[in-house]
């Protein structure tokens, strides 16, 4: 529960989408480019990784313009690369866009932030939208997936428990009074494959069993007839004569 009457200061932290910096301007609320999108920005855009320390160590301190001006001195030098220039244009063109929001709100003259009560830390923005691409977006948008609210919700919980190393301890709690513990017992012992390794399929060779008979003759009466010719061919038992 929040008492809003007593909020005195607000910072929405975001992408740089046109739709968030309005809410701001309507609500008298300060926007800062959120510093995830920005080093990710500047990772995917910069080859060159020198370059790419570089432009971090100058965004993380506050100093877009230093920032800005070697953004322009590198599109010079890739005049004549069209892939490297597209992405430079791309990146001076995102980060300009949002100018305003380059400057860290700790960091800003006209922003007087008020002490933190006992116990509580102010931390740096840009953990959630973190945590969002390693743990949500990047396992949950690709491949063309698809999801319903519902569906997106449970596995929103469930990537979440896994982050959080309670995955185990949760099921067990869900599950304890619902499956028998038999058959928990042998789910665990028959499913030994990781997701990865079920995915690949079976790595078993395929196996051709020989087709085999009996020898010839070898279980036939032995009559008087057959005797003689055993004896005539010289063979110890009706088995060999299906070799001569």
């Amino acid at each position: 529960m929040y008492n809003v009457d007593e909020i005195s200061l607000r910072v929405l932290n975001g992408d740089g989408a046109s739709w968030i910096k309005k809410s701001c301007e309507d609500n008298n609320i300060y926007f800062q480019l959120d510093p995830f999108h920005i080093a990710q920005a500047i990772t995917k855009n910069v080859k060159d990784k020198t370059q790419r320390k570089q432009l971090l160590k100058l965004f993380r301190k506050g100093e877009p313009d230093k920032g800005l001006e070697i953004l322009k001195q590198m599109l010079i030098e890739a005049n004549n690369d069209e892939k490297e220039f597209k992405k430079l244009s791309d990146l001076y063109n995102y980060l300009s866009k949002n100018k305003e929001g380059l400057i860290p709100y700790k960091q800003r003259a006209n922003i007087e932030i008020p002490s933190a009560p006992e116990g509580i830390e102010y931390r740096q923005m840009g953990t959630m939208e973190s945590s969002i691409f390693s743990t949500l977006a990047k396992r949950m948008k690709g491949r063309r997936m698809s999801w319903s609210v519902e569906g997106a919700d449970n596995l929103a919980k469930i990537l979440c428990e896994q982050k959080n190393k309670r995955l185990s301890e949760t099921v067990d709690k869900i599950y304890k009074n619902i499956i028998p513990e038999s058959v928990l017992r042998d789910v665990i012992i028959n499913t030994p494959l990781s997701a990865k390794k079920v995915d690949a399929g079976n790595n078993k060779p395929d196996i051709y069993p020989l087709k085999t008979a009996s020898i010839p003759y070898s279980s036939a009466a032995v009559t008087l007839g057959r005797k003689v010719i055993r004896n005539l061919c010289g063979l110890k038992d009706f088995g060999d004569l299906s070799y001569t």
